[in-house]
């Protein structure tokens, strides 16, 4: 009975945005819940959600790919990188170490087009000449 107690207890000051953020396992779990709840996927096509999600999932560094040019994906990638900058910023705040340029660089945003096109309809074959990834990480 105590155990449940001291658990309500602590569940009740936890915030839906924390529960939501428990609930996310790519690894960048207070990013994502942040960029949920300030509305960022609300106005969004199906494509652009799915390219900015491969920017929580994709990890491999990228040489020769080619710039992020789809205008679609370039403010959805820059609130991206400011809500991880925030986080950083508050991290070191809170006397975690963390290197703020190194974190915002954790979110890759070298699959986002690629991603879109495949979410648009495009062919495996098509997409994979539009990235030097290999077919498997994609």
């Amino acid at each position: 009975k105590q155990w449940y107690q001291r658990r309500v207890a602590i569940t009740a000051g936890i915030e839906t945005k924390g529960r939501v953020a428990c609930e996310i396992s790519t690894g960048q779990e207070l990013a994502l819940a942040e960029l949920i709840f300030n509305g960022t996927f609300n106005d969004l096509e199906p494509p652009v959600i799915a390219a900015v999600l491969s920017c929580f999932v994709f990890e491999e560094n990228v040489k020769d790919a080619p710039e992020l040019s789809l205008e679609a994906l370039k403010a959805p990638y820059r609130q991206v990188t400011e809500v991880a900058r925030k986080i950083a910023v508050v991290e070191n705040e809170c006397k975690l170490d963390t290197d703020v340029d190194e974190y915002v660089d954790k979110f890759k945003w070298e699959l986002m087009q690629v991603v879109h096109a495949w979410a648009s309809g495009a062919k495996f074959y098509d997409i994979c000449k539009m990235t030097p990834v290999f077919e498997g990480s994609i």
